[in-house]
């Protein structure tokens, strides 16, 4: 799989989060996170003897590797070769400071945790690789067509173990506990994305589902109705104009003996 040859996933926003069998297979969420969206490429040695090499790729391919070091470092010394990961690039200050409550459905997972990252929240801090689906397995096979839930058990199997600054994004499909994840401060998830469990990672489509509070807290709604105004006035009704210049027809008067065809107008002012 060439670094400048994918294409990502896309998603498409709405005013709630589907439920149910919305999406094939069913709907289930994990956090949007405050962060940049990037692609961690492990490749093979360029030969013998040489080191393994690691790439981070924005969507639109700009390389995102210079002043991420320790997340390149991190992602050669604890993932095999040949693994492709789509993910948000995230600072310290936009991770989460507390594990929200665990949903029933979510196997025990250690959260993206912003150690030391202070309760200021102002987005300073060390960068972080968040995880959020697999698109090559180690080796380079890719798995893009293999359904959600396929692609997510062998992301837990690869990344459940990693230490940070490489995490995996929590997932449930709980509606209520991916709402509570919203209401949780110390969470700081910037919002939700709703998946199918039997989709496949579709390149350019906009299969997933993003949902983001409006700021306030309050739910997104239709625009509420305007005061109510009174009906206008009827148009006044439609009279010809008067006519002017002329007045009402003579009377008619037979002129000329055993002619009554022929009929003249005449004045009899005259």
């Amino acid at each position: 799989m060439l670094p400048n040859a994918v294409v990502v996933a896309r998603t498409r926003t709405a005013p709630d989060l589907p439920t149910g069998a919305d999406l094939p297979g069913g709907c289930v969420y994990e956090p949007r996170w405050a962060g940049r969206r990037a692609l961690l490429f492990l490749l093979p040695p360029a030969g013998p003897g040489r080191a393994r090499a690691c790439l981070l790729r924005s969507r639109t391919g700009e390389d995102l590797g210079p002043g991420r070091e320790d997340v390149l470092a991190a992602a050669v010394a604890q993932l095999p070769a040949g693994t492709v990961l789509d993910g948000a690039l995230v600072e310290t200050g936009a991770l989460p400071l507390a594990a929200p409550a665990p949903c029933r459905d979510l196997v025990p997972q250690r959260w993206p945790r912003a150690v030391g990252g202070g309760a200021g929240g102002d987005g300073a801090g060390e960068p972080h690789y968040v995880a959020v689906d697999l698109l090559a397995a180690p080796g380079g096979r890719d798995v893009r067509e293999q359904p959600w839930h396929v692609r997510r058990g062998l992301l837990e199997d690869l990344l459940t173990r990693v230490r940070a600054p490489l995490h995996l994004t929590p997932a449930t499909g709980d509606e209520g506990c991916a709402r509570a994840w919203l209401s949780d401060a110390a969470a700081r998830v910037d919002g939700l994305v709703a998946k199918g469990r039997a989709q496949p990672y579709r390149p350019g489509s906009r299969a997933w589902v993003a949902f983001r509070p409006v700021p306030g807290g309050r739910a997104a709604c239709s625009p509420c109705p305007r005061a109510a105004r009174p009906p206008p006035a009827p148009p006044a009704p439609c009279r010809p104009p008067p006519v002017t210049g002329c007045g009402p027809l003579p009377p008619l008067r037979v002129v000329g003996p055993r002619s009554p065809d022929r009929v003249t107008a005449v004045d009899e002012q005259r």
